[in-house]
């Protein structure tokens, strides 16, 4: 780990980089978020959800900068988050599944190079 960076998470963020580049393999950052360990903020101890048109999107970061990022993008710079650091795996096999409705992952939101993930229609 490099400062509270997993080397999965160091990794999910260079693909990203990589295709806002144009030489990254946009099908290969999904293996990259399903092997990253990442930042996600909490709500009443769940992964902060946001819905946009009718996608609901949790929130992940690839670490701690991104997130700080995030909360003063949000205008929330000045409090303390809490968050947990989950594997990106369990992301889109578990939490995503269990939204109510279409879902997907937003990563780095606020930073110069988010990137959403496919979204999925739940049952």
């Amino acid at each position: 780990m490099v400062q509270g960076v997993t080397v999965g998470a160091l990794g999910l963020a260079r693909g990203i980089e990589a295709v806002y580049a144009g030489r990254g393999d946009s099908a290969e950052l999904v293996d990259l978020l399903r092997s990253a360990t990442v930042l996600c903020p909490l709500v009443d101890g769940e992964p902060l959800v946001a819905e946009l048109g009718s996608i609901q999107w949790i929130y992940a970061f690839t670490d701690e900068a991104a997130l700080a990022r995030f909360a003063v993008a949000r205008g929330d710079g000045d409090r303390e988050w809490d968050f947990a650091r989950i594997e990106g795996d369990l992301l889109l096999d578990v939490a995503v599944p269990a939204l109510d409705g279409p879902g997907g992952v937003a990563v780095n939101v606020g930073s110069p190079a988010p990137m959403s993930f496919p979204s999925v229609v739940t049952r």
